[in-house]
């Protein structure tokens, strides 16, 4: 009878342990373009301080509460690949041969500037251009915490300092690859993905293999984007 009562309760455990874990699987919710109404490509995300999620989008800005979505255009509906929340009022993008502003009227609504016509360089603070020394060419500039990263063509990382770019000594192991991702990791930390899903713990002397079965999971699946959420102390990757 002892033996008996040890097998059920060990099989009660064992049940209650694989329910708990089977809750904790990550929940997926995957979107179609009938839910967002927009083109089917979505190069960037960001997100502003009331939780509002932004998408560059092929034909516009997409905007989204968790409830609705908004798509806002550019007078040609052209591709809107980079976006730089600055608030809920202010976000910056850039796409094809364009760089612009949406700021957001007494409605609600965003209204396109194009800044194309400012463009003698390479930054804008509001008010004028200012060229910036660096590699001749880069794909993606990302925001850190309050710092700018790029990197040089299938090439190594730079950071933005005083309007100049500085080369990250150590990053040149990233020759040939694609850095898609660059988001915060603890205080000082860096968490760097690359487009075959390769994911890096950058400490500001090494970058360390990071969660290699999420590594494993992304390749082939081509990481595209992501952003850090510190209300959810939560990533958010997006692939192709």
């Amino acid at each position: 009878m002892d033996i008996r009562k040890n097998i059920i309760i060990t099989c009660v455990s064992l049940f209650v342990c694989a329910t708990i874990l089977a809750n904790q699987k990550p929940y997926v919710t995957n979107l179609s373009r009938d839910k967002y109404h927009a083109a089917n490509k979505n190069w960037s995300i960001g997100q502003d301080e009331k939780g509002i999620m932004y998408f560059g989008n092929s034909i516009g800005l997409l905007a989204s509460d968790g409830m609705e979505w908004k798509l806002f255009q550019t007078p040609d509906a052209s591709l809107v690949r980079a976006i730089a929340v600055e608030s809920h009022h202010t976000i910056y993008s850039g796409g094809s041969e364009d760089l612009g502003r949406w700021d957001r009227d007494q409605s609600g609504e965003l209204k396109y500037t194009s800044l194309k016509g400012l463009i003698n360089g390479d930054v804008y603070d509001h008010h004028t251009i200012t060229p910036v020394d660096g590699p001749n060419a880069f794909l993606l500039l990302l925001k850190v915490r309050n710092e700018y990263w790029v990197q040089e063509m299938y090439g190594a990382l730079y950071q933005l300092h005083n309007g100049i770019l500085n080369k990250i000594p150590g990053s040149e192991f990233l020759n040939g690859t694609t850095t898609r991702v660059i988001l915060p990791y603890d205080t000082d930390r860096y968490l760097v993905g690359t487009s075959t899903g390769a994911i890096y713990i950058y400490d500001q002397k090494n970058f360390i293999p990071w969660n290699l079965s999420l590594s494993r999971q992304l390749r082939g699946q081509e990481l595209n984007c992501a952003i850090y959420s510190a209300k959810r102390n939560t990533y958010y990757l997006g692939t192709q």
